[in-house]
């Protein structure tokens, strides 16, 4: 039966950020199949497996679903939030506070 031994039982630094996105790493039976967000990952001979998540600005859901060579599935889904950059100010070269 396929597991997921680490998604989402483990806390989020199995998530690393990469600018706007993070690379999720899990693990699970090394004769599973891993898709996370639908596209296939590669699972070395350990179970482990690493994917690229692109995250947009506010709430993100990330799906990972394995299934063994017999057919059954596991799933697992989170949303991660990824927030707004902070705005930055820049100066116009116009005295404001001056009349």
């Amino acid at each position: 039966h396929p597991d997921l031994h680490s998604f989402p039982t483990r806390p989020p630094s199995d998530l690393e950020p990469t600018g706007a996105g993070a690379i999720l790493r899990g693990r699970t039976h090394p004769a599973s199949h891993v898709k996370v967000n639908g596209t296939v990952i590669p699972v070395d001979d350990q179970g482990r497996f690493a994917a690229s998540v692109p995250l947009g600005v506010g709430e993100n859901p990330v799906s990972v679903q394995a299934e063994d060579l017999a057919g059954r599935r596991k799933s697992a889904t989170k949303v991660l939030d990824r927030a707004a950059p902070a705005p930055t100010l820049e100066r116009s070269g116009e005295d404001l506070w001056k009349k």
